[in-house]
């Protein structure tokens, strides 16, 4: 209870907190929309500034994992698709190290 006392607190006098709240919800939300469009690279772009935030990200990590394994797909070129494919599974340990019981974790890691 005090934990949950402290945490309301601690947000309701830092507003600091709240705007980078703001910010992470509203770069997950633009690279949502850019993921939905297929602009992979830019919503690449847009997760990672979220990871900025908040680093453990499971949205963000497990996004950036489907999206580099799926450009790695889609490369025609064998030295990329290599590239590709392994920035995906860093992303992919990265979201199963600190979710490991997560659904989304663990199909990522399935690949």
């Amino acid at each position: 209870m005090r934990f949950l006392l402290f945490t309301i607190a601690l947000y309701l006098c830092c507003p600091s907190l709240k705007a980078a709240n703001a910010e992470l919800d509203s770069l997950l939300t633009k690279a949502n929309e850019l993921r939905e469009f297929y602009e992979d690279f830019n919503a690449i772009s847009h997760y990672k500034k979220a990871l900025n935030y908040d680093s453990t990200n499971l949205n963000a990590l497990f996004h950036i994992a489907y999206l580099y394994s799926r450009q790695g797909w889609l490369n025609k070129v064998d030295e990329e698709r290599v590239v590709l494919h392994r920035k995906a599974m860093n992303y992919a340990e990265k979201a199963y190290h600190h979710h490991p019981k997560s659904f989304e974790a663990n199909l990522i890691m399935a690949g």
